[in-house]
């Protein structure tokens, strides 16, 4: 376990860097921030000894921050930190609301209701996972087009974020009804679906990566059936991506420990280059982190999980036209409203 020093080394390294392209979706990612400055309240509340609490999701968001977990004991002299993973976004929304969780990675629209709900109690920090759900299906069904779907019944997870609304509108797009011409049967955990995916009782379902990669793996006769990152850009404008995931802050930890949080975001870029970079040696701490089951599995599922790190500011254009597609499309599925730019960090 390294401390405090070890952080502010990485830091110095990393902030003369530039954030590599996101492979495939022409986002390009600008320079890490300077966590010495900010243009947040220059009269931030008094600093007190606490322990800053960070949640990720079970998948793409933890396993981009496993040398966080790894090597990162605390923040400062008077900041701590603990980390832990959950399987439901529910959990987490919970957290952030009641002050039990202070950063916490969630879907895009997740934070944009609990902003709009709150008034600006939360924070972007930066989205960190793009595309990543698929239509998986036994091989014998020969599904490979969204119109195969038309009278079929599909398991699904997310209901009420992205994924929910991402499947509906490509349905709608290319002409299908959900739940009349396609039946989706939403469950509320990932690892519940895609272990009826592998017990073969699920014929066809939408996961997220690395669940896709988790049951292709483990059932020979399921198959990544159709790419609904490819689908999204196919009916969605032109140059739009899928955000899928963010890191958010409780806006009052953020001012209170404002440099704090940003010399962590530069340590979390750092995780997720380093993951994507070295995809056996962080496979090692997943499995050690209970993130996925494998570390075959692991090595398979990092190149696909798109895990990314790009900045709040940096991140702005890009979730405005995800946010614009969605508030068209419903307006409730980002909580009734497009976030300003008090969403983001300045």
């Amino acid at each position: 376990m390294k401390k405090t020093t070890l952080l502010i080394i990485s830091m110095i390294l990393v902030l003369g860097l530039l954030f590599g392209s996101c492979a495939g979706n022409n986002v390009t990612e600008s320079e890490t921030p300077d966590p010495t400055q900010s243009d947040n309240p220059s009269k931030a509340p008094e600093k007190e000894n606490t322990i800053a609490n960070i949640v990720g999701l079970k998948g793409p968001t933890s396993m981009g921050m496993v040398r966080l977990f790894a090597e990162i004991l605390s923040l400062s002299d008077y900041v701590g930190v603990e980390f832990d993973v959950v399987t439901s976004p529910e959990v987490i929304t919970a957290g952030l609301l009641n002050g039990e969780i202070d950063i916490a990675a969630i879907p895009t629209n997740l934070a944009a209701i609990i902003f709009n709900k709150t008034e600006g109690d939360i924070i972007m920090l930066g989205v960190n996972t793009l595309g990543v759900i698929h239509i998986v299906a036994d091989k014998s069904l020969e599904i490979d087009s969204i119109e195969d779907l038309r009278g079929k019944t599909i398991g699904a997870t997310g209901k009420g974020s992205v994924p929910e609304y991402v499947l509906n509108y490509i349905l709608e797009k290319n002409g299908l009804v959900p739940g009349t011409d396609v039946n989706i049967e939403y469950r509320t955990d990932h690892s519940e679906l895609a272990t009826l995916v592998e017990l073969g009782e699920v014929d066809i379902a939408m996961l997220p990566q690395p669940f896709v990669t988790i049951v292709t793996q483990k059932n020979e006769q399921v198959e990544l059936a159709i790419d609904l990152n490819n689908e999204w850009n196919k009916v969605a404008p032109e140059g739009s991506v899928l955000p899928m995931g963010c890191l958010v802050a409780r806006t009052d930890f953020f001012e209170t420990y404002t440099s704090e949080v940003m010399q962590l975001l530069v340590a979390y870029n750092d995780s997720v280059n380093w993951v994507n970079s070295y995809p056996e040696e962080a496979a090692d701490l997943i499995v050690e982190y209970e993130i996925l089951p494998t570390v075959e599995i692991a090595i398979a599922a990092i190149p696909e999980s798109n895990i990314r790190y790009i900045f709040s500011q940096n991140s702005k254009d890009l979730l405005n036209n995800f946010f614009e597609i969605l508030y068209e499309y419903e307006p409730k599925s980002i909580g009734g409203a497009i976030p300003g730019d008090e969403f983001y960090i300045n």
